[in-house]
């Protein structure tokens, strides 16, 4: 092998740990993006489905916004046919004082199934809030989702309400976690995310 080989080799190796280190010190941070103002008014917060741990905190985030904001609606774009608020608040140990009338509880219809299938499931969502926020005269929301997910939700509100002049702005639920790669679980869930992320943005309609 030739001096020149070795240093190329070197220097691909010192870039490669470089890059990986830089991966575990933002890999997450970049992934939970946060737009939405303390102080900022908003017609509705919107709870993006998840399993029934992350559905239950992701609907608590929602509900504590909807009353600092002071908003509209709270939006559950799309749920099981059998998901009801009585049963979320009895199953989920949520408070009970927002009107059910306040609350749209979205189901997938036949055009949620095509987005569902054909692009997944935070589209779909993004897409039936839109329909709700026409429906209902909203200009504005916040989108409460876990951290990682977070990126994919932004470009998915983006593609579906860029020509509407609807205003989405972003929630993270949860705080950072600067370790979490020392955890297989959650070194798993940020990769996986990422394939995701980099399959929406090939795959989502402009």
């Amino acid at each position: 092998m030739t001096p020149g080989w070795r240093k190329s080799i070197r220097a691909l190796a010192v870039l490669s740990v470089c890059a990986v280190a830089v991966f575990l010190v933002f890999g997450e941070r970049f992934l939970r993006l946060r737009t939405d103002r303390k102080d900022g008014r908003t017609d509705a917060v919107i709870a993006l489905a998840g399993a029934p741990a992350e559905d239950q905190r992701r609907i608590n985030a929602a509900i504590e916004l909807w009353r600092q904001k002071k908003a509209t609606y709270l939006i559950l774009p799309i749920r099981h046919p059998a998901f009801s608020w009585s049963w979320a608040v009895r199953n989920y140990n949520l408070p009970s004082h927002i009107p059910e009338h306040r609350i749209l509880i979205g189901r997938s219809g036949k055009s949620g199934e095509a987005a569902l299938e054909r692009y997944g499931g935070t589209f779909a969502e993004a897409q039936k809030t839109v329909e709700f926020m026409h429906l209902h005269g909203l200009q504005s929301a916040v989108v409460v989702s876990s951290g990682y997910h977070m990126r994919r939700v932004a470009l998915a509100f983006a593609n579906n309400g860029k020509t509407t002049g609807l205003k989405f702005s972003y929630h993270p639920v949860g705080t950072s976690d600067p370790m979490w790669w020392t955890s297989r679980r959650k070194l798993r869930r940020i990769l996986r995310e990422y394939q995701k992320l980099i399959v929406a943005f090939f795959l989502y309609p402009s």
